[in-house]
This record gives structure tokens, sequence and C-alpha cells, in this order.
């Protein structure tokens, strides 16, 4: 009997197998999954496994394993869980080929032609699955990013960019990329840069602060830096950072009134009557 034959005949019990050692070791995700959903996906991939020993086409098993491995790295499985899935359905395919045959030379000789499919599918997938949490690690890097880095149009032609935590060279740069897409956005004429949550600014922060205002200028856009405390003004002092050209206020609300005045507006009341 080939070894296509033996494992065509035997594929469903050889799913069911594997399925039950799955749920013995209790790996992870897969203990959340209906033993229905769990049998479905074994069965699918002794299945593709099967068919390419038929083929004789190592990568078509490699390359269904790669999808394996991205849909899996989606669903939040840790990658080790996943490897000992593979390996569970691997030692059913070699249980099934010792049980239904009594000659070790053929044992043997094909093990060695399961393992060495197998192993080439187990390295295909690693990749698939890394890049893929790669590629979601950059993703919500880069939310993130966003996030902490909001750049907020509160009046027409001003900006307020609230900076909270530590600034270091990377996310000074998105600081600086995020206010400058606001400036031509939305034509801001002035920026106002709140350092009230920045606990420290060092020679590093205070530089890449005074390259940011400068480049805004350079957009026609003037910044207002407000929020700076007793402590930090005392830390720049100290550090010899010439802080002398910039625009500063206290705080928020005195940036948002001298912003106003730059461009010749004020806030009035409606009200009339006493309520």
């Amino acid at each position: 009997m080939s070894l296509v034959t033996l494992l065509s005949e035997n594929e469903l019990q050889i799913a069911e197998n594997a399925v039950s050692m799955i749920e013995q070791r209790n790996i992870g995700k897969y203990a959340s999954l209906a033993r229905d959903q769990l049998m479905e996906q074994t069965r699918k991939t002794v299945g593709m496994f099967v068919y390419s020993i038929e083929s004789g086409k190592d990568s078509d098993f490699s390359d269904f394993m790669m999808e394996v491995g991205r849909e899996r790295a989606l669903m939040g499985f840790q990658f080790k869980d996943v490897q000992i899935a593979v390996s569970m359905i691997r030692e059913a395919i070699l249980d099934c080929l010792e049980k239904t045959s009594d000659e070790k030379e053929e044992i043997l000789r094909r093990s060695r032609i399961i393992m060495k499919v197998v192993d080439k599918a187990r390295l295909a997938l690693g990749e698939a699955f890394l890049q893929t949490r790669e590629e979601i690690i950059a993703r919500q890097k880069l939310a993130l990013q966003e996030l902490s880095t909001p750049v907020i149009p509160v009046f027409d032609y001003i900006l307020v960019v609230p900076l909270i935590g530590a600034i270091d060279t990377a996310r000074s740069q998105d600081i600086l990329q995020n206010l400058l897409q606001g400036i031509v956005k939305e034509q801001a004429k002035i920026a106002i840069l709140d350092v009230t949550g920045v606990p420290v600014i060092d020679t590093n922060v205070g530089y890449h602060l005074l390259k940011t205002v400068q480049a805004a200028n350079l957009l026609g856009c003037t910044c207002i830096v407000v929020g700076i405390g007793p402590v930090v003004a005392q830390t720049i002092v100290n550090l010899g950072l010439d802080f002398g050209k910039l625009v500063t206020r206290h705080n928020l609300r005195q940036g948002l009134e001298y912003a106003l005045k730059l461009l010749h507006l004020e806030i009035r009341s409606t009200r009339t009557t006493d309520v």
C-alpha cells in the first residue's frame, strides 16, 4: 500500500487522534475552540498534507501552513502553542504509519518523507506567523504614536498639541511630523505646544522642541509653548538652552488668549441678561 493511500484511508482517524492529543494538552487558545471547529481545522490540515505527498510538492503544504500562521497570529495565538499543535498532528500521522505497517525499514523511509514535509512547513508557518505579528505590532505602535501626539484644532487657524510623558528622539520626530501635517491640513497660523505633562526637559528634548518650532515657523505658523513649570524652567536655565526666542505663556488658557490676540480675535459672551 502506497503512503498516499495509507494516509488517505486513515485521514479521519489521524485528525481525530490529533484533536484528542491537542485537547489533552490543553494548549492555550486551542482549549477555547469548540471540538467541531478544532476537528474541521485539523482535518483540513491533514488533508492538505496528504495532497502535498500525493502531488510531490512540499511547497503545497508549506503555503497552506503559511496561511495558517497568518491566521493564528491575527487571532492572538501564541507561537509556541501553534507549534505544539502542529507537532501533535505530526505525531498522529507517524502513529498511523507505525500501526499500519510491520516493515521497520519501510516505516523509517516513510517517516523521513513525513518529517521532511512537516519540518519545511513548520519553518514557513513560523516565518509567516512572526511576520504577521511584527506587522500587528507596527500598526499598534503607529496608533499609539498618533494617540500620544494629537494635533487638535480648537479655533480657526489655531492648533493645540498636548505633550504628555517622556520625549525621546523617535517620539520627537513623530511630534514634528504630526504638527507639520496638522499645520498644512488646517492652514494653521498658530500652534500651541502644551508641555505641562512632560516631566523632564533635558538638552535632547529642548533641542527637538526648538527644531519643531523652527520648522513650524518655516510654514508660516507661530508656536506658543505653554506649561513650563518652575522645575523645568530651572533645568532649562541650568542646561544653558536658548529658549529666549520662544513665545511662552504660563498655561493653556493664557496661550489661547495670546493666540486670539495675535489673530485680532476675541471671545465675547452672548448673554444679555442675568439667568
